[in-house]
């Protein structure tokens, strides 16, 4: 649409393109979510989620919108978007680190649901 209009005026338009990695989606519904809300961006040419790999690749207009806005664009959905880059945490680490928080809020659900159910149990 941006880029017809800019072209039929004579205005080449610069497309870009950039991975966002995206924390907190769990679902398709929140892959839904986020590439609805990105390709509501003015500006973003296309957005494309992937669950499995927490990637957004997102083409864009250079100059009508910058990566910051496009991230706040996932933030404003309830996710977090960072850049790609090979500074950050790994993946893996990541994973581990949630694995554990699981872990333990799995626990303490067993240590406070286990006194219910056997005073419930008890009654029969």
């Amino acid at each position: 649409m941006l880029a017809t209009a800019l072209e039929d005026v004579g205005y080449p338009a610069v497309a870009e393109e950039v991975t966002l990695e995206i924390e907190g989606m769990t679902c398709a519904s929140c892959v839904g979510r986020v590439e609805k809300a990105l390709k509501a961006g003015p500006g973003v040419l296309d957005a494309s989620v992937n669950l499995a790999t927490e990637t957004a690749q997102v083409r864009y207009m250079a100059g009508a919108i910058s990566v910051a806005e496009i991230a706040a664009l996932v933030a404003n959905a309830g996710y977090t978007a960072k850049t790609k880059s090979s500074k950050q945490v790994d993946k893996s680490e990541r994973k581990a680190a949630e694995a554990k928080r699981l872990k333990m809020l799995t626990l303490v659900a067993a240590i406070f649901t286990a006194p219910v159910f056997f005073l419930e149990m008890g009654s029969f």
